[in-house]
């Protein structure tokens, strides 16, 4: 049943499996609230309810049995709401583009292989594992999806689920950013088809504009228009009108020149450019409203980031 759904709910892992779930989860941003088994107390032998019981306890994380809950109306955390425009017919170039995505991809993963070795290993230096990062977007026909990217930033909460502040990459990790090498793992997200090599940056759920009829017709891009042309330096509303230009115009050629200006502005990042600290000044202002949200030095069962 691992990595089905019931009820609309994932099957993350066997009961032994337990801590390592959620201290992976914490690694990624994810406080865990409560832990549901998917039985009676009596489908656990003694040693595992025990051991269940004990990681809860010492983590202060609710303990429920799936048939106990039946009929009782369940708790969820209030999502912001997405106008449910229809999404637009994309341009006839775009039914190209996958099959360009797939061969350009896989060569790409291939040349790029000792850098993504290198890049791991200084993630694993820097921040320790897991060396990948993973989040969830909104994509194509409005499907959601795992994007995967090195991390560059220490976990937000401590083993005992604390949330950790003044959170910034290091040099390592600035450096990582600044030149979009924590983004290489995205190739993986385009074989799967989850991705395009361009098209606009995927959003978090709560970062989609009021109108995403044109934005959510094409899959996402791991670099684009907005991102040649000024990304975290310009605003949303300006990245959205540059993301649905290049939808309405996209072609070949431009794709090409995309690909162009996106290796240029690779090679002459550096850390202490402007748009690097535009995201320095992004991860702190994230950082410091967490910290608002949520009082330093007390367990957080109802957190998510």
């Amino acid at each position: 049943m691992v990595g089905r759904v019931v009820a609309g709910v994932e099957v993350l892992g066997a009961s032994h499996e337990l801590d390592s779930i959620i201290s992976e989860f914490m690694i990624h941003g994810i406080n865990t609230d409560k832990v549901v088994i998917a039985g009676e107390v009596d489908s656990l032998s003694p040693a595992v309810l025990g051991e269940v019981e004990r990681i809860c306890q010492k983590r202060q994380i609710d303990l429920s049995f799936l048939p106990r809950m039946i009929g009782v109306t369940e708790w969820k955390v209030a999502q912001p709401e997405v106008v449910a425009n229809p999404v637009a017919e994309a341009p006839s170039y775009f039914r190209l583009k996958r099959a360009v995505d797939i061969f350009a991809s896989l060569a790409m993963l291939m040349v790029f292989l000792p850098l993504l070795v290198i890049a791991g290993l200084l993630v694993v230096l820097d921040v320790g594992s897991p060396v990948l990062f993973w989040q969830e977007r909104m994509g194509w026909k409005r499907r959601s999806f795992l994007i995967y990217k090195f991390r560059t930033l220490s976990a937000p909460f401590d083993s005992e689920g604390n949330p950790t502040f003044g959170r910034e990459p290091s040099a390592i990790g600035q450096l990582l950013r600044a030149t979009r090498l924590d983004e290489l793992p995205q190739l993986l997200n385009v074989l799967l088809g989850d991705m395009s090599l361009i098209g606009p940056r995927p959003l978090l759920l709560e970062d989609q504009p009021s109108n995403t009829a044109v934005r959510l017709s094409v899959r996402p891009g791991i670099t684009g228009w907005a991102q040649v042309n000024g990304a975290k330096l310009v605003t949303k509303e300006e990245k959205e009108k540059l993301d649905e230009w290049y939808i309405q115009n996209a072609s070949l050629r431009l794709d090409l020149r995309i690909v162009w200006m996106t290796a240029t502005m690779m090679l002459k990042s550096r850390p202490g450019s402007r748009e690097t600290v535009a995201d320095l000044v992004q991860v702190q202002s994230k950082d410091s409203g967490l910290e608002q949200a949520v009082p330093a030095g007390q367990p957080q069962q109802n957190l998510a980031a």
